[in-house]
C-alpha cells in the first residue's frame, strides 16, 4: 500500500505538534530577547538575527538526537528529529527571505560580491541553504518509499556537508553577535553535536568498519581543513577552537562509554559467577 504524502505526520502528530509548538515558542523567545534586550526596538535586526538563531540552533538540536540515541539509548528522541529539522529549516527560510527583503531588495548580484566563502560568508550560507532544499522537500515517509530508502538516506547524509557550511556561515558573518546568551546557547548545541558525531564515528570504526569510515575520515578531515581555513585567512579563533574541542570531548566521551561498558560487563559476569557459586 502506497504510503500517502504527510501520512507520517499524521500518524504521529502528537510528537509533531508538540515539536511545532516548542519551535516557535523558542523563536519568540529568541526575537523578545533581540527585541527587548540585545536591539532594543530594532525591529529588522531583530526579525533577521532571531530566525537565524532559531534556525540554526534548532538545526543544530535535530543533528545531535541521532549519535544522543546512539551512544546513549536511554535518551532516545528521535521521533522528534525531523520534525525539529524542518522547523529548523523553515525559519533558515524565513531568515534568508528577511536579508534578501531589508538588506539588498532580492538582488542576488549584491549576495555574490564575492564569490570567496571566506570574504563573503554569505557564500557559505547559500551553500548551506541549496543543499538543505532538497533534504527539506524530502523530509517525508512518501519521499522515503519513492526513493527507497537506500537512495534517500544517500541524499539526507548530505545534512552533514550543509551544517559543516553553516557553522561557517554563522560563526564568520558576525562573531560578536554570538557573545551572548542566546549566541551561547547556539555555540553549545554546535559544540556538542560535533563531539557526539565524532565520539559515533569512533564508535563505528571501531566496532563495525567498512567503507563507511573511510567516507566519514574525508569529511572530518575536510571539515578541519575548512575550519583551519577559516582561522589562517581571517583569524577567527572561535572556529578554529571547534576542531580541538571536538578531537578532545570526542575521545573522552568514548573513552567514559567505553569504561563504562567494562564495568558493567564486569559487574555481569561477578553477578554470574555469584549465582554460579550459590547453585553449586
Amino acid at each position: 500500500m502506497m504510503t500517502k504524502l504527510f501520512q507520517g505526520a499524521r500518524e504521529n502528530k502528537k510528537h509533531v505538534f508538540s515539536a511545532i509548538g516548542l519551535g516557535i515558542l523558542f523563536w519568540l523567545v529568541q526575537f523578545a530577547y533581540q527585541y527587548y534586550i540585545l536591539v532594543p526596538g530594532e525591529m529588522t535586526s531583530s526579525i533577521v538575527r532571531s530566525t537565524a538563531l532559531t534556525g540554526a540552533t534548532l538545526i543544530g538540536a535535530a543533528l545531535l538526537i541521532g549519535p544522543l540515541a546512539k551512544l546513549f539509548p536511554t535518551r532516545n528522541f528521535i521521533q522528534y528529529r525531523r520534525t525539529i529539522g524542518v522547523i529548523g529549516f523553515t525559519f533558515a527560510i524565513l531568515h534568508v527571505l528577511s536579508v534578501m527583503f531589508f538588506f539588498f531588495n532580492f538582488g542576488i548580484a549584491e549576495v555574490l560580491y564575492s564569490l570567496n566563502p571566506y570574504t563573503n560568508p554569505l557564500i557559505f550560507g547559500l551553500l548551506a541553504f541549496v543543499i538543505y532544499i532538497p533534504l527539506y522537500l524530502t523530509s517525508t515517509d512518501w519521499a522515503v518509499e519513492k526513493l527507497n530508502y537506500k537512495r534517500w538516506k544517500a541524499i539526507h547524509r548530505l545534512v552533514y556537508i550543509a551544517w559543516i557550511f553553516t557553522i561557517l556561515h554563522y560563526m564568520q558573518i558576525n562573531p560578536n553577535l554570538l557573545y551572548n546568551p542566546v549566541g551561547y546557547l547556539l555555540l553549545g548545541v554546535t559544540y556538542a553535536t560535533l563531539i557526539l558525531e565524532f565520539a559515533t564515528f569512533i564508535k563505528y570504526s571501531v566496532e563495525k568498519g567498512g567503507k563507511g569510515k573511510y567516507l566519514g575520515s574525508g569529511v572530518i578531515i575536510g571539515t578541519f581543513v575548512l575550519f583551519f581555513l577559516a582561522y589562517y585567512l581571517k583569524q577567527n579563533i572561535l572556529v578554529l577552537s571547534l576542531v580541538p574541542i571536538t578531537i578532545i570531548g570526542g575521545l573522552v566521551l568514548y573513552s567514559i562509554l567505553k569504561i563504562k561498558q567494562y564495568m558493567v560487563q564486569k559487574s555481569d559476569i561477578h553477578r554470574y559467577d555469584e549465582v554460579r557459586t550459590e547453585k553449586v
